[in-house]
């Protein structure tokens, strides 16, 4: 849009500021409505609505790096008149709630506006805007600068979030330009637009006002895609994204209110509502959970679990407690908690032998290949991935019955569909259900929670003992961060020398790959995490750099791309292909190769011929550092995590408990140069203690029902005997 406007001539130029003003007061009276508050009472206990926001707007045309980019400054004072006629300060909380809700409003009245006034045309949305069809890309980048210059700073800082963005900004920003015509502005433009061979004449145009045309069937995916619940601004997020040219404020929430007044959304609690269908199928799920407390189910014998147990001597007294609970219980639908490194599938290797030598058919599920591979190796239990059992029980090829058990590894990583599913498929069926899992790992991608609400009201046997980190010290301050005391955790992995800092990025990634080869080097199983993929890619691109100055690798044999592979290089496959063998985060070793693809050592035994094709599909890497989502689940002798402000409690414990011997955290320390420190937003040391301290778990719907609502009263949590601990 700023481009348009920057190139634009006088008309459309004045078009566009019309266009944008409009979207201003829309996103100024959106929040009017729903942010605009005063406290009343004692403690200011009582909020009241304010008659409107005193505050002034200001139009800019340029970024600090001089670039077209239209925008307003509100100030917005810090005080209203109640609807009682007392002028006090706001509330300004739902100012924050509702902030990101206005941007989408802007977004989608601006191109309402610019549909109207000049007929622009849109892509396709994200993450809330949608760029002018027909400006080139190259040119939207080359007027970019701005952007940029905040990258960077972030990126010398290690920092991510929206907070350090807005910290960046300030930090880095030139002072401004002062009483500079809009034709003194418009003529370096129009000369950096000219290698581009563009004008804003080029636009292919379509004068028209935009309908909302939005079926109520297919807001509720929308909502529900990844959360259980919604908001009403949610909803508002939801309709002002599927707007894609561009809807007025007025239809977007006559639209809402639509929604949320149909049979398709239920309010759980006064401002929060799910889907018929999340709400059903979390409290059937429940329902048969319940129904099947004592139902005899998976009962194995004294004598096999004797066995079992003999034939296990290193077996702790927890992990023998948490095996008698599930295989003497008799409940239909039980829960096993296991946190990092306290053994789980070892566990479940014992459990398995005792159902089976007494006469029961385990089978596994988890939601990724991998997982369900590593649980049949481990466990010996023979598993798929729950997609490919769902299909099978739908299509006869998988059978469930009371000589079943079903062991759903993983399972607080499945979304409520996909869970419910797999127990109304076993319940109904008659077999028992051990749902494994630890709800202080990282969390499922798709709406869910159900994993915790069905743990809250049956109760759950744990496993306690930390079999995998050896540091005593280590294990006290995961056992800290996995309670929330992240503040501690970090005090403690720092006196015990788990934290890196340096000065900038650069310095700190090298030091990290250093520290990584070094480990290698003295014979440990070593590997490097992040929370982004891009990071990830620098830091392989570093460790291979590494190993090639050292002769580590041997001769090159394949470049695709950018990527170059030599025999010796670590590798990591992304994609299952079940006719190569190959499993999403498999790993492995080059052993030789040539225009035809690579012959890679997997799991230390088996050879697979990877093609070309595979390669070329981006669906192999380099294995030397990876995401935290993709080391869940794999234990090493150390773990090197470079570590920013988009972690969370679930993250951060994630990848802190994969080292064996030792886990690490590198940040970039903050520069005090100019006598007053960073903003806490771009210390990374605070960001990083402060983002440990914050959940990324989820919330089952029927967790949010109040009173009033139509469904069983929760039951306290039943207890399991015998067992070392139990419940909530």
């Amino acid at each position: 849009m700023s481009v348009v406007w920057g190139l634009g001539d006088e008309a459309t130029a004045a078009a566009v500021v019309a266009a944008h003003e409009a979207a201003v007061d829309s996103a100024l009276g959106y929040l009017g409505a729903q942010a605009c508050h005063v406290r009343r009472g004692h403690g200011g206990v009582d909020v009241i609505s304010a008659n409107g926001f005193v505050a002034a707007a200001f139009r800019h045309r340029t970024s600090r790096a001089g670039d077209p980019t239209l925008h307003s400054h509100v100030l917005v004072s810090n005080m209203a008149q109640g609807s009682d006629g007392r002028w006090t300060a706001l509330d300004t909380r739902d100012l924050y709630t509702h902030g990101r809700t206005a941007g989408f409003v802007y977004q989608a009245v601006l191109r309402h506006e610019l549909a109207q006034s000049l007929g622009l045309l849109f892509e396709e949305m994200e993450r809330g805007y949608a760029d002018v069809a027909g400006v080139p890309k190259e040119l939207r980048v080359a007027f970019s600068t701005r952007r940029g210059q905040i990258l960077a700073a972030m990126e010398a800082h290690g920092a991510t979030s929206a907070k350090a963005a807005s910290a960046a900004a300030l930090s880095t920003r030139a002072p401004k330009t002062e009483h500079v015509t809009e034709a003194e502005l418009r003529r370096p433009w129009v000369e950096a637009a000219r290698p581009f061979g563009w004008s804003p004449a080029d636009l292919t145009r379509f004068v028209r006002t935009p309908g909302l045309v939005i079926e109520d069937e297919d807001i509720p995916g929308r909502l529900t895609e990844s959360d259980a619940t919604f908001t009403r601004r949610d909803v508002v997020r939801a309709v002002a994204q599927a707007a894609t040219q561009g809807a007025s404020l007025g239809d977007i929430e006559e639209r809402t209110d639509a929604f949320l007044r149909a049979e398709l959304a239920i309010e759980l609690s006064p401002g929060r509502w799910t889907t018929p269908e999340i709400l059903e199928l979390e409290r059937s799920a429940v329902a048969r959970a319940e129904a099947g407390r004592s139902r005899g189910a998976g009962l194995a014998s004294a004598e096999s679990l004797a066995r079992a147990f003999h034939a296990r001597p290193s077996m702790g007294t927890d992990q023998a407690g948490a095996v008698e609970a599930l295989c003497t219980s008799g409940h239909g639908v039980q829960i096993l908690i296991g946190p990092a490194g306290t053994g789980k599938t070892f566990s479940l290797d014992a459990a398995r032998a005792a159902w089976e030598a007494s006469g029961y058919r385990v089978t596994g599920t988890a939601l990724a290949a991998r997982a369900a591979a590593e649980l049949a190796a481990e466990a010996g239990i023979a598993s798929v991935t729950a997609d490919r059992l769902l299909a099978g029980l739908a299509s006869g090829r998988a059978r469930l019955d009371e000589a079943s058990v079903l062991v759903i590894d993983e399972a607080g990583m499945l979304g409520a569909r996909r869970l419910a599913a797999l127990v109304g498929e076993a319940t109904q069926a008659g077999a028992k259900v051990v749902l494994c899992g630890d709800p202080k790992q990282l969390p499922e991608v798709d709406a869910s929670g159900l994993f915790a609400a069905l743990a809250d009201r049956l109760g759950y046997v744990t496993l306690t003992e930390n079999h995998r980190q050896r540091d005593p010290q280590e294990r006290a301050a995961l056992a800290d961060l996995r309670a929330g005391r992240a503040a501690l955790a970090v005090e403690a992995l720092e006196r015990h020398g788990r934290v890196v800092t340096t000065d900038n990025a650069v310095q700190l990634r090298e030091a990290m790959v250093a520290d990584w080869y070094s480990s290698r080097r003295a014979g440990d199983e070593a590997l490097m995490l992040a929370s982004r993929r891009s990071v990830v890619a620098d830091l392989n691109q570093a460790a291979r750099d590494l190993l090639l100055a050292e002769g580590a690798l041997g001769p090159e044999v394949l470049t695709v791309g950018e990527l170059s592979f030599a025999v010796g290089d670590e590798v990591m496959a992304h994609h299952n292909d079940y006719r190569l063998g190959l499993l999403n985060s498999d790993t492995g070793a080059v052993i030789g190769g040539g225009q035809a693809g690579l012959s890679v050592r997997v799991g230390g035994a088996r050879v697979v011929e990877i093609p070309l094709d595979y390669i070329e599909a981006g669906h192999l890497s380099h294995g030397y550092a990876t995401t935290i989502h993709k080391a869940q689940g794999r234990s090493v002798d150390r773990v090197f995590v470079l570590g920013d402000d988009s972690f969370s409690t679930e993250s951060g414990y994630t990848a802190l408990t994969r080292g064996r011997h030792a886990n690490a955290v590198y940040l970039v320390s903050a520069h005090r140069d100019d006598g007053h420190g960073l903003a806490p937003e771009l210390d990374p040391v605070v960001a990083f203690a402060r983002a440990l301290g914050r959940s990324s778990a989820k919330t089952a719907a029927i967790d949010h029902l109040g009173p009033q609502a139509p469904i069983p009263a929760r039951p306290g949590p039943a207890r399991e005997a015998p067992v070392l601990e139990v419940g909530p």
